[in-house]
């Protein structure tokens, strides 16, 4: 796997490789930057690798839904990703750092710092049987620490994905009135 960096970020793409299994690859041209894989059918764990590390997310909660995000080299919990009900979620590190996930339109999402200025934004193309998507740094976005960008860029993804088919296909689903 390639190391993330601003040589290799100019164009970058999520692909699913195979419509039989929910697993996405990052791709920056022909280099391959980041994989996120479902472990099991239900979607609540979820294994996201890049070469500055391995993290497995693992959704849980019913009435207060969230992401652990946890280091696998260490096990070390590295982030919570608090899930909200209006597609609005709060990504927190240890240290206090914040980001926010939040859907901007039918297809787009973007990651915003604490102060509210974009990291990053997602756009996903569905097909009927798979999810692509193309992903855009902002400057604020390559200042980060590599290791953190590389979260931030899968688990935003990871969310896109976990979120996405509930509303694409509530959008056509028709209301009668009496």
């Amino acid at each position: 796997m390639n190391v993330l960096n601003e040589t290799n970020v100019g164009s970058l793409s999520w692909v699913q490789p195979s419509a039989m299994h929910r697993e996405f690859e990052l791709h920056a041209g022909d280099n391959v930057l980041a994989k996120v894989r479902w472990e099991d059918i239900w979607g609540a764990k979820v294994s996201a690798e890049s070469a500055e590390g391995t993290y497995l997310f693992d959704h849980s909660g019913f009435l207060h839904p969230h992401v652990s995000v946890q280091d696998t080299r260490t096990g070390a919990e590295v982030a919570l990703n608090e899930c909200n009900w209006n597609d609005t979620d709060l990504l927190k590190f240890p240290d206090g750092r914040q980001y926010r996930t939040r859907r901007v339109n039918r297809f787009g999402w973007e990651v915003v710092d604490a102060n509210g200025e974009r990291i990053l934004y997602n756009e996903l193309n569905y097909s009927m049987t798979k999810f692509n998507g193309h992903v855009e740094i902002t400057e604020k976005g390559h200042a980060l620490p590599a290791s953190e960008l590389s979260l931030i860029i899968m688990l935003a993804w990871y969310i896109a994905v976990y979120k996405g088919p509930q509303y694409y296909n509530s959008a056509y689903v028709p209301v009668i009135v009496h």
